[in-house]
């Protein structure tokens, strides 16, 4: 069972995307996490090293199951 506080890749579909992000809460209505869309992963570890320009952040997000296609652990 993955619980909440894990990091955790979420595989979607219609439309395709890739969250990475913490788990806050998984239901049979569907997912709740933080998370960044992988696309823009590498732009927000930039941005991290870099003093004073954050415009990339996480956001709190609820997807629905039917969009879940798999989630995984990031270890």
């Amino acid at each position: 069972m993955i619980r909440p506080g894990t990091l955790v890749i979420v595989h979607l579909v219609n439309p395709t995307e890739k969250l990475w992000g913490i788990l806050q809460d998984l239901g049979l209505p569907g997912v709740t996490m933080r998370a960044i869309n992988l696309s823009s992963f590498d732009d927000w570890m930039a941005q991290a090293v870099r003093p004073g320009d954050q415009t990339l952040g996480l956001s709190t997000m609820f997807v629905p199951l039917f969009r879940v296609e798999g989630i995984f652990i990031d270890e």
